[in-house]
Order: structure tokens, then C-alpha cells, then sequence
């Protein structure tokens, strides 16, 4: 028995066309590239503090994550007087808020020293010293 006006059915499920998919794909991807950086930030506050004695750098850094194995402190750079002294690579967050580095930086009474921290994702901030002389 022939029945008019019904559609010949489709297989199931119905077959999806590859480029809708593909820019499916591709606006999701851009949506969670976007979404990182929502929540992405650089550091807040760095505090500096120099001791000639032991000649270290002190660098307490205000950087809050919930996720510090994935949203850290990635770098710490020191700069003295203009030229490239000594870079810090991180893995890692030791806490979700402040912490403290200790570095060990040689420096003479008026040398300035600029520390950069830069986000694993995003951002950074800058700060200077300029060591006192004795």
C-alpha cells in the first residue's frame, strides 16, 4: 500500500554535516580559551626587600588562585641596573595567596634592582628597589 504525502524517513540518527561540527568545535574552543582568561590575573602587590649582608632579595607576591598547580607565579626575572641578572622558573604556587621567595642577588649600595613576576596564564607586574647604601 503506497501512502501520500508522507517524507521518505531518514536513517537514524540523522547524519551530521562536517562543517557545522567543525565550527562547533572550533566557537568552543574559542569560548574556553576566553573563559581562562576570565579568571586569569597577574600579581596584585610584590613587596621587596633587600639584605646586604646575606646578599638576598626578599619578593613576597600577593597572587590569589584556587589553583595554584595550574594558575601560578610561572616566572620571577631580576633585573640590575638596566642588564638581565637572573630568572626563577616556577611549577608551581606554594600558596593560594602570598608567599615568599628568597632570592640570592649580589648588589652594591645604589644598584637598582627590578623584579618582574609574570602569570603562568596571564599578566605580570614590575617592581623596583634601589639598595641603600651603608
Amino acid at each position: 500500500m503506497q501512502v501520500y504525502g508522507c517524507k521518505k524517513s531518514r536513517p537514524f540518527p540523522p547524519r551530521s554535516n562536517p562543517a557545522v561540527v567543525f565550527f562547533l568545535a572550533l566557537a568552543f574552543l574559542m569560548v574556553q580559551g576566553h573563559a581562562s582568561s576570565l579568571y586569569a590575573h597577574p600579581p596584585s602587590t610584590m613587596a621587596l626587600a633587600y639584605d646586604a649582608k646575606s646578599q638576598s632579595l626578599s619578593v613576597a607576591i600577593t597572587h590569589t588562585t584556587s589553583f595554584p598547580s595550574k594558575h601560578y607565579i610561572d616566572t620571577v626575572s631580576i633585573v640590575r641596573n638596566g642588564r638581565d641578572v637572573k630568572s626563577e622558573q616556577y611549577t608551581s604556587q606554594p600558596s593560594t595567596d602570598t608567599f615568599t621567595h628568597v632570592i640570592t642577588v649580589p648588589a652594591s649600595p645604589g644598584d637598582v634592582l627590578t623584579i618582574k613576576a609574570e602569570c603562568s596564564i596571564f599578566g605580570s607586574k614590575e617592581a623596583r628597589i634601589t639598595i641603600p647604601g651603608t
